[in-house]
């Protein structure tokens, strides 16, 4: 059976949904992206581009800083499952999937894996690391349980606001580093 991934984007940048879309389904073979686009006050909401499973297709309900509340908001949609942060400037990486479930077999019981990150040059951005901190870790570095975030929230009106959700996780659990390119950074940009 396929696995859902949850992923969520708050949208500033409608232009990009439908190469988004495209990517999802063109990487995703194996795992069911379940798409939730969250757009910004003042952004007109396109036609949702077809083949794609959407958890959510509308508005923010308030002004966001980054996405944040807007991550927020689509946090509360559902309860469980893997989750995954992808912004509207950036696309899954072609490798994302076969890494993603590699690390799944080999640690089935997982909460959190983070992957390095490179920008769409092929350069590296950022290196897995247990320890995922403020400036030293991007959301979409990691595929996450909705189970492990639980209550937690990104703060609205702070940039590093992934940081310090991450930060806050590591309390719970360690991330599973996986060495391996899965993810980009500012794809589209």
């Amino acid at each position: 059976t396929m696995i859902d991934l949850h992923i969520i984007t708050p949208i500033s940048r409608p232009e990009n949904i439908a190469v988004i879309a495209d990517n999802l389904s063109s990487v995703c073979k194996e795992l069911k992206p379940i798409w939730y686009c969250c757009f910004d006050a003042g952004v007109k909401i396109p036609k949702q581009p077809k083949g794609i499973t959407y958890g959510f297709w509308g508005k923010a309900k308030k002004k966001s800083f980054s996405g944040n509340s807007s991550r927020n908001q689509m946090l509360d949609l559902f309860q469980s499952g893997w989750t995954y942060f992808l912004d509207d400037d950036n696309l899954l990486h072609p490798n994302f999937e076969k890494h993603f479930l590699a690390a799944l077999q080999e640690h089935p019981d997982a909460q959190w894996f983070i992957f390095d990150q490179v920008r769409k040059d092929g350069s590296l951005y950022l290196e897995a690391t247990p320890q995922p901190i403020v400036n030293h870790v991007d959301s979409g570095q990691c595929v996450l349980k909705r189970e492990l975030i639980g209550s937690l929230r990104f703060i609205e009106h702070y940039y590093a606001a992934d940081g310090v959700l991450y930060t806050s996780l590591l309390l719970e659990s360690e991330p599973i580093v996986i060495k391996k390119i899965a993810t980009y950074y500012n794809a589209l940009r």
